[in-house]
């Protein structure tokens, strides 16, 4: 590792799993910053993989020579190996002039892999995250915590619109606004193009609703303070999705902001390393294998918004109660809440809650976003099915005071240009002052 760890007050976190094609680029990204920052910033790159016989070879020498790579640059030194790509010699000498600090920790080699219980992008983020928490001694003086991933670029004020963003005591945790690049190759682009307008989507419509779980959960937009991290236990090891569930903790301890004046741009590269995300997603949508231009339908958020507020208006309301009304809003509510055993958790919330407040909070700490997201996913199957893009974001649209697509226009799948003027909207739509619910 480079410099006194007593002078960093940001660590960056990168899981790299055979990411020595990426890894540098985004190392130099980060280098792009301003140097001040540079100079207080840690990057620890978590060279990863699971017990040796379980790993593809060619993944495993990916691994070994990107710690090679690592180990010289942390050294200063420069290998005979980095002569033949001319390329790569480029971003390492500007590394090694940049006066980015970087750190290795390598649970790859033999002796050092992770289980293969645990072997995934979650535990290699905690092993990263821990790290970085023996820092410095005083809780209070540890670095902001920043995630990414290995074949993320970041923006030139990336360090420094952190470091403003949680100069304000009152910033626990956020999620950075994030731009996937769009590809030349039409049916990249249309894949891509079509994977982001529904993550904005769903976003703006829980927020529309009034959810409190209306944020992103993508890893490499995570940051956060110590206290934050260490109050909900740390990263989810989880070897998929681990960004969806630590984020879903994070936020039933304090509320998630927005960093909006940066941006992180993740891959669009198509890898089927994890069952979903980008990568899995682009594989899916070249191969056809489902329509994926069919989107939650929009009575779905207008139900969820409805039981939101059924909730806001008294907490005293007895279970029935509250199951008779939410039976009048959609018979379909009913049926979920009580396969979620409500009728049972509701008066054992209320007992322990003393005020509206304590209630509210009681209340969306057991109605999360993973139970928002099986709402959602039930209504879509027995009352609601998906509908076409251009409907849905018709709607969407309307009920943020913009104008879209007509939502009869059959040809707007197809019409990449009309769905970038859309995507362009909705991410003009999320900036820091997007409403969310509270608790």
């Amino acid at each position: 590792m480079c410099g006194d760890p007593s002078e960093v007050a940001l660590v960056v976190v990168i899981p790299a799993l055979a990411e020595k094609g990426h890894l540098f680029d985004t190392l130099a990204a980060i280098a792009a910053n301003p140097q001040d920052r540079l100079a207080e910033t840690l990057a620890i790159v978590v060279v990863n993989n699971g017990p040796r016989e379980t790993v593809d070879r060619e993944m495993f020498t990916d691994n070994q020579e990107t710690i090679a790579i690592l180990n010289g640059l942390i050294a200063g030194r420069t290998r005979e190996s980095e002569s033949a790509d001319r390329r790569l010699r480029g971003v390492l000498d500007f590394l090694r002039g940049s006066g980015l600090r970087i750190g290795l920790i390598d649970a790859s080699s033999s002796g050092y892999e992770i289980p293969s219980s645990l072997a995934g992008v979650g535990a290699a983020r905690k092993i990263g995250l821990d790290l970085a928490l023996t820092l410095r001694p005083a809780p209070r003086e540890r670095p902001v915590l920043v995630c990414l991933d290995a074949d993320t670029i970041v923006a030139p004020d990336y360090l420094p619109a952190i470091r403003r963003h949680f100069h304000d005591p009152e910033h626990g945790a956020a999620v950075i606004a994030f731009r996937h690049p769009l590809p030349d190759a039409p049916d990249r682009r249309a894949a891509i193009l079509c994977y982001e307008l529904f993550l904005r989507y769903y976003v703006l419509g829980l927020s529309w609703a009034g959810s409190p779980y209306a944020f992103h959960s993508i890893g490499s937009t995570m940051v956060f303070t110590p206290d934050r991290y260490v109050a909900v236990r740390g990263m989810s090891r989880r070897t998929a999705g681990e960004d969806f569930y630590f984020l879903n903790k994070v936020r039933k301890a304090g509320p998630i902001s927005s960093v909006t004046d940066t941006c992180v741009r993740p891959s669009d590269r198509l890898s089927s390393r994890v069952p979903f995300g980008t990568g899995k997603r682009m594989i899916r949508h070249l191969a056809g294998e489902r329509d994926e231009y069919l989107f939650y339908h929009p009575d779905i958020f207008a139900i969820l918004r409805k039981w939101l507020a059924l909730m806001d208006e008294d907490w005293r309301r007895p279970a029935k109660a509250i199951l008779e009304a939410a039976s009048d809003l959609h018979p379909g509510l009913r049926v979920f809440l009580e396969r979620q055993n409500f009728p049972e958790i509701w008066p054992r919330l209320q007992r322990q809650a003393r005020n509206t407040g304590a209630a509210q909070r009681a209340f969306h700490t057991w109605f999360d976003g993973f139970r928002t997201l099986r709402l959602v996913h039930e209504l879509a199957a027995s009352a609601y099915p998906p509908q076409p893009m251009a409907a849905a974001l018709s709607w969407l649209m309307r009920a943020w005071g913009q104008s879209g697509p007509d939502p009869g226009e059959r040809g707007f799948s197809g019409d990449l240009q009309a769905q970038e003027a859309c995507l362009m909207t909705l991410r003009g739509l999320e900036t820091s002052e997007t409403r969310r619910g509270e608790f």
